[in-house]
């Protein structure tokens, strides 16, 4: 006999989710979404591209750029930039990188 015991879970099992994502948007056509930037991973350089990428693929793309929201992760999910976008009717944003 052993004397080791392993304790074996099952990675399939149950999960309790605590918190629910955001719906997703029908179409980005006609909508306003906000690339926010955590200062990190070049996203100065990678969310101008993805901006210009999918403003070249969706009509009447609104995208407020990086550059006019709190920047960092700690900015990113905080309430005061959360006013910010519900008052500048933002329907969706980019997060970037890594954040």
């Amino acid at each position: 006999m052993s004397a080791y015991v392993l304790n074996l879970h099952n990675p399939g099992g149950a999960i309790d989710i605590e918190q629910q994502h955001a719906a997703r948007l029908q179409s980005l056509e006609g909508s306003t979404l906000a690339m926010l930037g955590n200062g990190a991973w070049e996203d100065q350089t990678i969310l101008p591209a993805v901006r210009a990428a999918l403003q070249a693929r969706v009509k009447n793309l609104n995208v407020i750029g990086f550059e006019e929201w709190p920047r960092g992760h700690e900015n990113i999910d905080n309430d005061a930039t959360i006013d910010m976008l519900v008052k500048r009717g933002v329907h969706g944003v980019v997060t970037g990188n890594a954040a």
